[in-house]
């Protein structure tokens, strides 16, 4: 009888423990990291030469799913296409980059610059002026 009590006991502590770990990740799920990122985009073809690339931009009120996934990533692909099915240009393939800090976003613009240049592709500035990203709400889970 007291060996039952004492394994009841052991699955009553284990499922509350288990339930206030359960309420943890909800709660740090609803209160997702909302920070400002860098961001910088890339738009190729395969029936073109020509890359284009937007400028690093700063984005506020970006949100993060996970520690190293931002969320709405497609929403930010969707600006992108929607800039340039405005132009015309439909068969373009779209790439959206982010980093935390600008000087990690700096570095990595420039290396992907520098590749890009390297493959003989032409690489086309789009300056913040003609494209900016805007931030993305997360949206409201029922």
């Amino acid at each position: 009888m007291i060996k039952k009590l004492l394994f009841l006991a052991v699955l009553f502590a284990m499922a509350i423990s288990l339930s206030a770990k359960k309420d943890k990740k909800e709660k740090d799920k609803q209160q997702m990291l909302v920070t400002k990122v860098y961001m910088y985009g890339l738009s190729t073809s395969f029936n073109d030469t020509i890359a284009y690339i937007t400028d690093v931009q700063e984005v506020d009120s970006a949100y993060f799913t996970t520690k190293h996934m931002i969320g709405g990533l497609t929403e930010y692909v969707g600006q992108m296409n929607k800039h340039f099915r405005g132009n015309g240009e439909r068969s373009r393939i779209n790439t959206v980059f982010f980093k935390k800090t600008r000087k990690d976003a700096e570095k990595a613009y420039s290396k992907l610059r520098r590749r890009y240049s390297k493959s003989g592709m032409e690489l086309k500035p789009l300056r913040t002026g003609e494209f900016t990203f805007h931030s993305v709400r997360p949206e409201a889970e029922e």
